[in-house]
């Protein structure tokens, strides 16, 4: 026998509103703005603003996001407003000759430009995508919305203990860019010191404030015309950067009717260009999980061979189509469903896509953050923001905007759904879901953080809610699992009978232990309307995300 960690997380349940976002500041940030009067998407803007102010690692105004939102009434809207390659991109642009797909992105490209640097840079997309749907669904003035980020990034705010665990992970690539050094490091060398026997370390972003404030009292005019606009054109013409000035006015977020998908008797709606969600709920659907206990053997066997058809489609097929071909195909989750063997692993379908071409999909990790936020007119918005990978390009303006590296997320060799195009956004994951009852009202938000994993980890959460009745805390801090490269990622909590069995079945089985400095299965959250009119929250116990309300 040996000791081990046993992490939860206590259940929130209020009545006003409810806010989870990747860090406990945030999310007082989206809180009290509902308090000040804002609803679901004022909260929902002034959450994730504040995230990128508090975890730069996971998401900036520098990156890009999806949002989906439901009023009380059942009418939804959907904004993507990821990155998009420049317009002087060109598929074959990192001069690489062959790719292979990694855990975060692709190999094979000299130099990692691609990755990291100037030329990794795609347009950002995040304040015109939130200044978007303000003016849609906003109640409060703009800058009452961006006021907590403006006051965390001007007045500091104490180092946490894995502000000090990122910093050190990625500080050899941060030295690179003096900038950056200067921006997130303690006197441009050292990580910033978590509290051990007395306070942590005040880390302030003087410019990032600056610019914010600009934004604020300008509105997406200042944001072009004003600092940090023209700091990020003359940072890329300085480096040898593509995106220009006349990028930054072009760029439009899309806004679009939501992707509807029946389960069982609710209705899943999320962004119709996201990732394979809709698919693995629809091929859910016709495997009726409920059926099965949630932890048995079988449920488990029919998930993960779900999953691992829908990756493979997905590895084929995603890129930037509007809408997904697994959306344009309606009749594919029938196909996927039936031929799944209830008894034991099946790859005699599979060979079929295996012979279609190899697999060039999207990163299988990135550093995302999300928000979910249901107010006291029921209104929920579901809302998740990147900038691909940690610390995104590692590039940071002279306004303390820290860029993105979504060209990463493309294929960087021509001819494959994903290659990189002008004006192309790179296929993401990114699943933010609103769930309505069987008259259209918003019922459950739902989302993750964690890159190739996010759509595996918000349809098992919310499955665990709709099938299986669970509450929200126990549906996000229950075990889960996912398919990579055919090998099935198994939580270690699960008994090893539990894995045992999944071997007899004829599965790969990979025990992993989740921990607080991992991701293997994603950071899934959650909020839900109850019968009794109370809000309920559901958040990782592994990580610093954490619900707020009133």
């Amino acid at each position: 026998m040996r000791s081990e960690w046993l992490h939860a997380k206590t259940p929130v349940r209020v009545r006003h509103g409810l806010v989870t976002a990747r860090h406990p500041l945030a999310a007082e940030a989206g809180a009290e703005v509902l308090r000040q009067g804002g609803n679901a998407l004022d909260a929902a803007a002034a959450a994730i603003l504040a995230t990128g102010v508090v975890q730069p690692f996971a998401t900036t105004i520098g990156g890009g996001g999806v949002l989906t939102a439901v009023r009380p009434d059942g009418r939804a809207y959907t904004l993507d407003y990821r990155s998009e390659a420049p317009a002087a991109a060109t598929p074959g642009m990192y001069g690489a000759t062959s790719a292979a797909p990694g855990l975060l992105g692709w190999s094979g490209v000299p130099g990692g430009a691609n990755e990291i640097g100037h030329h990794a840079v795609a347009v950002p997309g995040t304040l015109p995508g939130l200044a978007t749907a303000h003016q849609a669904l906003g109640r409060l003035p703009w800058a009452r919305v961006l006021a907590p980020a403006i006051a965390l990034a001007e007045g500091g705010r104490e180092t946490d203990w894995f502000d000090t665990l990122m910093q050190g992970t990625y500080l050899e690539l941060l030295l690179r860019f003096p900038a950056t050094t200067q921006t997130f490091l303690r006197d441009g060398r050292y990580p910033h010191r978590p509290p051990t026997t007395g306070p942590g370390d005040l880390f302030r972003q003087p410019r990032l404030a600056a610019t914010l404030r600009e934004c604020a009292e300008g509105g997406l005019g200042a944001y072009l015309n004003g600092a940090a606009g023209s700091a990020l054109a003359e940072e890329m013409s300085a480096h040898g950067g593509l995106i220009t000035t006349e990028d930054l006015v072009h760029y439009q977020p899309r806004s679009s009717t939501p992707h509807a998908i029946t389960y069982r008797d609710h209705t899943v709606l999320g962004p119709a260009h996201g990732g394979l969600y809709g698919l693995l709920f629809a091929v859910f659907h016709q495997l009726d999980l409920a059926q099965h206990d949630p932890l048995s053997p079988a449920r488990l066997h029919l998930v993960a061979e779900a999953i691992r058809r829908c990756r493979r489609i997905e590895d084929l097929h995603a890129g930037d189509r509007r809408p997904a071909l697994w959306i344009d195909h309606s009749g594919l989750a029938g196909e996927v469903a039936a031929s799944i063997d209830f008894r034991r692993r099946d790859d005699g379908w599979l060979k079929a896509w295996w012979t279609q071409g190899p697999a060039f999909s999207a990163p299988g990790q990135e550093q995302t953050a999300h928000v979910c936020v249901v107010d006291s007119e029921r209104m929920m918005v579901s809302l998740t923001e990147t900038i691909v990978d940690a610390y995104g390009s590692k590039v940071t303006t002279p306004a303390g905007m820290l860029l993105n590296n979504a060209m990463f997320a493309f294929v960087p060799v021509p001819g494959y759904p994903n290659s990189i195009a002008p004006g192309h956004r790179p296929h993401s994951n990114m699943s933010p879901l609103v769930v309505v009852d069987q008259v259209g009202r918003p019922v459950l938000a739902a989302g993750a953080s964690g890159g190739q994993r996010i759509s595996a980890a918000v349809a098992q959460v919310v499955a665990y809610i709709l099938d299986h009745g669970r509450d929200p805390q126990d549906a996000v801090a229950m075990p889960r699992l996912d398919v990579i490269a055919g090998t099935v990622l198994l939580d270690d909590r699960f008994p090893q009978d539990t894995a045992a069995e999944l071997e007899r079945r004829g599965h790969h089985i990979e025990r992993v232990e989740e921990s607080l400095s991992t991701l293997h299965f994603a950071n899934p959250a959650a909020v839900m309307c109850s019968d009794d009119g109370s809000l309920r929250a559901g958040v990782s116990p592994l990580h610093l995300t954490a619900a707020a309300g009133w």
